[in-house]
């Protein structure tokens, strides 16, 4: 059986699993009700930037005070948002097609291997997570922490799990790492067994809220490790938006293709953002300390500029509350794939040098992250799942913002700074 330990933060679902290497079932957060109704409006995160004021948006009166909501820039999380924004930039070869990635289920599976990973190796995860190796486990633990006890009208579930081969040699004190950092679930399971396969994959779609059905298509008989992370996150709107006000309307992708989508719209004051290249606005979910920050490049910027370092989605500084009108399509998306190439280029994943976690020889043979993202008028639901597999080695008074055309999003707990999602959605 495998042993749960709980946790609590918002309403995403990201599952992380690791094959091959060495299996830990991670840090589990129970579901909480989602019932009660949409909180009224609080007024939204400063931004300094200046907007442009659109013919529909009637004028306000002139914002003085400036709020200030986003986290210093030596927060806990900002090693996190660099390894997903590096990540989410490597993916971006293909931009006539959405991509999201979960950084909190992709670093914890990461930090998983990392914690057992010595020399080379160890060093590899270094570079790619941007801190220690040996210190990982503790900074994603902290992490998770941080995001615990949301408020009403926010499920959050998070689990991590290690499945290991019954002759598979785990050091005693990784194991115990593990289930003190994360409540990592363990269980020892045959992998040549097609029953098997079944039995990952139901643990995943079981903490991801069915929204990842099937992780891993399918599950080497040699594989000797799986290390897996699952996030579920089911989150309302602090405002609703107004289904009366939702209307079709054509989203013109970057290759200039138009799709007609339901067009969500609400006009409030919101922590809003303005500068050269893109305009962006916060908004808020029922536990207001979790944001949905939705980033609209300016006419002929795509949206990947916004990724590189120093750029949009790298600054949480500079919302101020506006008066204005947001334009937000639904969105049900279900996307990833295969991430090992990427990773290895960003230097993880080579050697097989994990004596903290066993004394075989283990080389990292797959990592896959699939996530579900939905947007409508109530809220967001999302999921992620993410798979490793291991085998022994040899300023303005108004503003518009429709998001018709290809925009980046972002979701977050803005207190830590620690992002459950980022995503571009260049088509729909």
């Amino acid at each position: 059986m495998l042993s749960r330990a709980s946790f609590s933060p918002a309403a995403l679902v990201a599952a992380t699993l690791a094959l091959g290497i060495g299996l830990l079932p991670g840090a589990l957060l129970h579901a909480q009700t989602a019932e009660s109704p949409a909180a009224e409006t609080t007024e939204p995160i400063p931004d300094d930037a200046a907007s442009a004021a659109t013919d529909d948006v009637a004028p306000v009166a002139e914002v003085v005070a400036e709020v200030v909501v986003a986290p210093d820039a030596d927060s806990p999380g900002d090693w996190m948002t660099r390894f997903g924004l590096t990540v989410l930039r490597e993916m971006a070869q293909d931009t006539s097609q959405a991509r999201l990635v979960s950084p909190l289920g992709l670093a914890t599976v990461m930090a998983m291997l990392a914690d057992g990973a010595q020399g080379a190796t160890a060093q590899g995860y270094a570079q790619g997570l941007g801190l220690p190796a040996d210190a990982a486990l503790d900074a994603v633990a902290a992490q998770w922490r941080a995001l615990a006890d949301p408020g009403d009208g926010f499920v959050l579930q998070g689990a991590s799990g290690l499945w290991l081969a019954p002759d598979f040699d785990a050091q005693a004190a990784y194991i115990a790492r593990q289930q003190a950092a994360l409540g990592a679930e363990v269980a020892s399971v045959d992998f040549a067994d097609p029953a098997v396969l079944e039995q990952i994959n139901g643990w995943f779609a079981e903490r991801t809220g069915g929204m990842i059905p099937e992780l891993l298509a399918e599950l080497d008989p040699q594989t000797r490790i799986v290390l897996g992370n699952a996030l579920y996150l089911n989150a309302r709107w602090q405002t609703a938006f107004d289904p009366e006000l939702t209307l079709p309307a054509m989203f013109t992708s970057a290759a200039g293709i138009e799709t007609e989508v339901q067009l969500m719209r609400q006009e409030d004051q919101f922590l809003y953002r303005q500068a050269a290249d893109h305009q962006a606005v916060i908004l808020p979910f029922a536990d207001p300390d979790f944001a949905l920050t939705l980033y609209l490049p300016s006419p002929g910027t795509a949206p990947e500029a916004l990724l590189a370092p120093g750029a949009a989605l790298h600054d949480a500084t500079g919302f101020r509350p506006h008066r204005g009108v947001v334009e937000l399509p639904w969105l049900d998306l279900n996307v990833g794939g295969d991430l090992t190439e990427i990773l290895r280029g960003m230097g993880m994943l080579e050697g097989s040098d994990h004596a903290g976690l066993t004394a075989e020889p283990l080389a990292i043979a797959m990592v896959i992250q699939k996530i579900a993202l939905r947007l409508d008028e109530v809220g967001a639901e999302a999921a992620a799942a993410t798979a490793a597999t291991g085998v022994r080695s040899a300023q303005v008074s108004s503003f518009h913002l429709r998001a018709d055309r290809p925009f980046a999003l972002a979701i977050t707990h803005l207190p830590s700074n620690t992002p459950l999602f980022l995503g571009v959605i260049n088509t729909l």
